[in-house]
Order: C-alpha cells, then structure tokens, then sequence
C-alpha cells in the first residue's frame, strides 16, 4: 500500500495558530445555538479545534481516532478505528 504524496499535494491552504483559533471560535458560535451535548475531535490534527471548541461551549470533549497507519505507516487499504469514540457518547 502507498502512502499518500505530502509533497505534492494540491489546493492545500496552509493555517497560522491564529487562523486555527479564528476558525474554532467561528464554528463554535455557528454551533451555539444548535445546543450540541458534546464534541468527538479525531486526532491527529482534528484535536486542537475540538478541544478550542469544546471548552468555548462548555462541553465535554470525547478523542477518536482513525487512519490507515500504524506507527506512521500505511498498514490498511481502509481506514480503521485505532481509538474508537467512546460508549459514553452513544446515542447522542
């Protein structure tokens, strides 16, 4: 299995940490009003505005993750549940 080329990727838009909390804070006032219970981040790089989110909402924040690789190498022709979403956020 291949790994995806990094190098050549095409329409990537690079964040600044500011852009990253900017947009956070955007979409936390976008989903105030939808009074969500909790918030899943998807690690690698979906942690940070999630965890941003989470506490300008004022709720519980659960970690997934999910990807091909293991240990940074492509492993799976799908991606697999490596840290599944937690039973304390079923049926919500």
């Amino acid at each position: 299995m291949q790994s995806y080329d990094y190098a050549n990727r095409e329409g990537v838009h690079e964040l600044s940490w500011d852009d990253v909390a900017t947009l956070a804070a955007r979409l936390a006032e976008l989903l105030a009003p939808q009074q969500i219970e909790t918030v899943v981040g998807l690690a690698r790089a979906g942690l940070f505005p999630a965890t941003a989110v989470a506490i300008s909402l004022r709720k519980e924040l659960y970690p997934a993750r999910i990807s091909r690789r293991f240990n940074d190498e492509v492993r799976y022709a799908t991606p697999q549940w490596r840290v599944p979403i937690s039973e304390d956020v079923e049926g919500r």
